[in-house]
């Protein structure tokens, strides 16, 4: 037994309606700055610098992608581009606990040991923000060779990416 044509007709309506609006609708898209993140962990580094930077041309005042801008500048030996960055976020924000970190890793890499442990030190005087930034606050120990502060805290997670014996 065949349904009756309107009934058949409004069901194929209704699951084109539902295809086209909430099941499209439901799949969040990615911004840039999750693109990017995603990009770089995943060693496509040139092509999430290639994403960043037509977005911070449209919003320079984007912190949070230029500071992902500049550890991928690190990431890649970059440090002096990625110290330029840096300087532009503390500018705007000069407690931006990620870009004083980020830019003692690259005064450090540059030879620039005192103003690197300077930044460290800035670093730290803020309490971690709301998701805790454990490795971040570890590596800044470690950098200034303050395992035992750093165990003491509760975030000694040894990082051998980060661990310099200078």
């Amino acid at each position: 037994m065949r349904a009756p044509c309107g009934l058949s007709a409004f069901a194929v309506f209704l699951f084109c309606s539902l295809l086209s609006t909430s099941a499209v609708a439901q799949v969040p898209v990615p911004g840039p700055i999750d693109q990017g993140r995603r990009l770089a962990r995943d060693g496509r580094r040139a092509e999430a610098l290639s994403l960043l930077d037509p977005f911070l041309a449209a919003s320079p005042q984007d912190n949070d992608a230029r500071t992902l801008r500049a550890t991928i500048l690190s990431w890649e030996g970059r440090y002096d581009e990625a110290r330029k960055d840096l300087a532009l976020v503390l500018a705007a924000t000069p407690n931006h606990a990620d870009a004083l970190l980020n830019r003692g890793i690259a005064l450090l890499e540059l030879g620039q040991s005192q103003e690197a442990q300077a930044s460290f030190e800035r670093a730290l005087a803020f309490p971690p923000g709301p998701d805790g930034k454990p490795l971040s606050r570890t590596t800044v120990l470690n950098l200034l060779a303050r395992h035992e502060d750093a165990i003491a805290m509760g975030y000694y997670r040894f990082n051998q990416r980060f661990h310099i014996s200078r």
